[in-house]
């Protein structure tokens, strides 16, 4: 995850990667049944920022967990299980993502799910769909920040385009005055990550510009002028 106001990729958040094509595992939206990937991503984490620290190095850790292995009790209580395993010495470097909600999803729910998680993280974000008509009660919930996900594809469409550009701008603008911050997933091109920049979102994510990593590693320096540079036709 690139910080842009920092020039920093300070985060890194843990998935498996698929085999086939090198890139993290994701969900099967067919399916409602996530729990599995969800419990192996916690374990995970933990393994890998344990090793980290260990080595004397450092970096923001997330997990995205899908919002309905939240939901049900039973998967629940299998990621609070995991989460027991969690070092509490390593709470402030972890973040915990709730994501996939999708636009109207109960505020109550969220509210739930977000109590069960303050015990094992410091940070909980909050996932959701660009559509998401109503990011003021999301806002009222005190998440460390909000997300959002872009459709493969979307950001190639001129009218669809502008309507993100114009969704995310707004939730800027919200969060600001709750100070939440926002983030910006997808396969971003570097036009669309330098205007989400200037828009003030805080995260940026595309595997396209910062590619995946095999292991984690610690946090490092990359500022905006390494964007710059990579925008087409720029002069070194």
């Amino acid at each position: 995850i690139w910080e842009a106001q920092r020039g920093a990729l300070a985060m890194y958040f843990i998935s498996p990667l698929d085999p086939a094509t090198g890139f993290p595992m994701d969900w099967d939206q067919t399916s409602h049944r996530h729990a599995d990937m969800d419990e192996r991503k916690l374990l995970a984490s933990e393994a890998d920022m344990r090793a980290l620290f260990a080595a004397g190095k450092s970096a923001m850790v997330g997990v995205a967990l899908h919002v309905s292995s939240l939901q049900d009790p039973l998967s629940l209580a299998r990621m609070v299980q995991a989460m027991t395993t969690f070092d509490p010495s390593l709470a402030r470097f972890r973040v915990l993502r709730v994501s996939c909600v999708e636009p109207g999803y109960p505020r109550i729910y969220i509210e739930d799910i977000m109590r069960a998680l303050r015990p094992y993280a410091q940070r909980i974000a909050i996932g959701l769909n660009w559509a998401e008509p109503d990011i003021t009660s999301v806002l009222k919930l005190q998440p460390a920040a909000i997300g959002f996900s872009v459709p493969p594809g979307a950001l190639g469409h001129h009218a669809l385009r502008a309507e993100i550009y114009a969704r995310v701008a707004s939730a800027v603008e919200q969060a600001r005055a709750s100070n939440v911050l926002v983030g910006v997933e997808g396969d971003l091109h570097v036009e669309h990550a330098q205007h989400f920049m200037n828009e003030g979102v805080k995260f940026l994510c595309s595997p396209r510009l910062w590619p995946v990593r095999p292991t984690l590693t610690a946090g490092q320096f990359w500022p905006r002028t390494r964007l710059e540079e990579m925008t087409p036709g720029h002069a070194a």
